[in-house]
């Protein structure tokens, strides 16, 4: 009965949301409006099902499988596209698949940093020695590693103060309304962070350490942008040699940020979060990945590896860096999408332990996890008073 009910509850909210643009929706009859709502509930239950699928089979693969084939992410359903940094200024305003735009380099530039603070003065020391071709005033200097790529980033963008075009003191970040944010609850749900976590350990007989380390997060800043701009940054880094290949630990943590997002009761009017993914490697690479999800499986840009290694590149690369943390929140991430994995087939790498251990988790996400049965029957009982 909940499998047939199911089924008709897919095949109404299919037969009817293309006809149905949730934009212009005419809010004449309060249960017109309450169908919307339903049936975005549907979408986005569906859609975080669906990825939820494709991360378990990420999650399933052993500590060897560091990159993924390109055939193997198609066979996932993840559409992988080049993402050109320097040529992104200024995304075309019907590029429907873009939802970042990078702060331009004259407005980066209207931004000085505030050499009278102290701290500033002592991180421009250290930057400008990065590559170790000179001694600081201090004394001391950053290790040359993925860590501290991220932590170089991160003050660029948000703890060096700088002045504003109006001679104010201000922080990067904040004019860009970006918030720095704790990687759970808002960015990450405990439950998929963990799982997440944990892939990022070695599990091989005689092995410990680290694969990869999600670090950080942010968000729109204050509330009332929050809810209406859903897009979220997340940095990570990894203990392994750069590959141009797309790595296990971007596809999962790019895959549970979503899944978390597509759960949080006050972006239920989103049918598409985009997640930006800033990923620095052992060798002194980095790149920046851009994902959404469409009707057809996740799409995920992904740059070419930038070297962070000598003076000039370090600081070349991560300027361009800070300029698309800056970017502007952009795109309809309220059209209705609706990405439906039933009928198709995932491959999984599986065992009977992990299935169990996959099932348990879920079964414990209650903030983000609700079984789609309910909204699927509602909306049937919805759609037969109103439509039918």
């Amino acid at each position: 009965m909940a499998s047939s009910i199911r089924l008709k509850g897919r095949q109404v909210l299919k037969s009817i949301s293309s006809s149905l643009d949730l934009r212009k929706f005419p809010k004449k009859r309060e249960k017109d409006a309450s169908a919307a709502t339903v049936i975005k509930d549907v979408a986005r239950s569906t859609t975080r099902e669906s990825l939820r699928v494709i991360l378990t089979s990420i999650l399933m693969k052993g500590d060897e499988d560091l990159y993924l084939e390109n055939d193997a992410a198609s066979s996932l359903y993840i559409n992988l596209l080049d993402l050109p940094l320097e040529e992104n200024d200024h995304p075309a305003n019907n590029d429907s698949s873009c939802f970042f735009s990078p702060m331009p380099s004259d407005r980066l530039k209207s931004f000085p940093f505030d050499k009278s603070d102290p701290a500033t003065e002592r991180f421009l020391d250290g930057f400008d020695s990065w590559d170790e071709s000179r001694e600081t005033l201090t004394g001391f200097r950053a290790q040359r590693n993925p860590e501290s790529l991220i932590s170089e980033l991160n003050w660029l963008f948000s703890q060096c103060r700088r002045i504003s075009p109006k001679g104010d003191k201000t922080y990067l970040h904040q004019e860009a309304n970006w918030k720095h944010m704790a990687l759970s609850p808002e960015i990450f749900h405990d439950d998929l962070f963990g799982m997440v976590d944990r892939a990022g350990q070695l599990h091989s007989k005689g092995k410990f350490g680290r694969l990869f380390d999600i670090t950080d997060g942010y968000c729109a800043a204050r509330w009332d942008i929050r809810i209406s701009e859903p897009h979220i940054i997340v940095m990570i880094e990894h203990e392994y040699v750069a590959d141009e290949k797309i790595s296990r630990a971007e596809v999962s943590t790019i895959l549970a940020a979503m899944i978390t997002q597509l759960g949080h009761g006050h972006l239920e009017e989103h049918c598409i979060p985009p997640v930006m993914l800033v990923s620095f490697m052992g060798s002194l690479k980095g790149r920046i990945l851009q994902a959404h999800v469409t009707d057809s499986g996740l799409v995920i840009k992904k740059s070419k590896l930038y070297d962070f290694d000598k003076q000039v590149d370090f600081e070349r690369s991560i300027t361009l860096f800070t300029r698309h943390m800056a970017s502007d929140r952009i795109g309809d991430t309220r059209q209705l999408t609706m990405f439906d994995l039933e009928n198709k087939t995932v491959p999984i790498l599986h065992s009977a332990a992990t299935d169990k251990s996959i099932r348990a988790v879920a079964d414990s996400e209650n903030n983000i996890h609700e079984s789609i049965e309910p909204y699927d029957r509602g909306l049937w009982e919805l759609m037969q008073s109103v439509y039918l």
